[in-house]
């Protein structure tokens, strides 16, 4: 299981404009208490410019980002490990760090590039983080596995233009049906595992 959870920027902002934070809180893998977010985040939706993303869901994001602690500072050279790779921003930079320094977290990520990218860095640091990646989709995954399904595309569905393959698994307006998103969220996971980087990343089967 999970313990200290570190959320980067795409992971709360979509799962908030999917209007999934209960659900993504009330799965048996994740710990409030041990959530933490980049600080750098309630100053960026503050400041505005992010595209994709709803007001309603940004506002989501300011309440939920109250609730739980911003990533403790780190030994600079924790992140000075982490070369600096095309895919991989400051902020993922910094939340590889503290995995680094504080070797029983975990982060949950909305960015495919960083996990791909993750596949350039040493065998050594691929091993560190080996088992300690979970994608955003998988965290859907586990979100459909435990709740009514009606109710989550429902949910969903206003927030969709955040994530073009979340758009087309769950449809813009056509009703889904569990099978076919379980199936497109399934095949979406393993296009992320074939990548360089993929055998980082946690079965969100196991975790349940």
């Amino acid at each position: 299981m999970p313990k200290r959870i570190l959320l980067d920027n795409d992971f709360i902002l979509k799962i908030s404009t999917l209007d999934l934070v209960d659900e993504f809180l009330h799965l048996p893998f994740v710990y409030a208490s041990e959530l933490r977010h980049l600080s750098s985040l309630p100053f960026m939706i503050k400041k505005g410019g992010l595209r994709n993303y709803t007001d309603v869901g940004l506002g989501r994001a300011l309440d939920w980002l109250l609730t739980f602690p911003a990533i403790e500072a780190l030994a600079p050279q924790s992140i000075d490990r982490i070369p600096q790779l095309s895919g991989i921003d400051p902020g993922e930079r910094f939340l590889l760090g503290s995995v680094l320094e504080i070797v029983e977290s975990s982060i949950f990520t909305g960015d495919k590039r960083c996990i791909t990218a993750i596949g350039g860095l040493s065998s050594e640091l691929r091993e560190a983080f080996t088992g300690k990646v979970l994608c955003l989709e998988a965290a859907i995954c586990a979100i459909v596995a435990q709740n009514d399904f009606d109710r989550v595309a429902s949910k969903v569905r206003p927030g969709l233009s955040c994530d073009k393959a979340l758009l087309s698994i769950f449809g813009s307006s056509a009703p889904s049906n569990r099978a076919s998103v379980c199936e497109g969220l399934a095949s979406y996971i393993g296009s992320i595992s074939s990548t360089p980087g993929g055998a980082v990343l946690i079965s969100w089967e196991a975790l349940l």
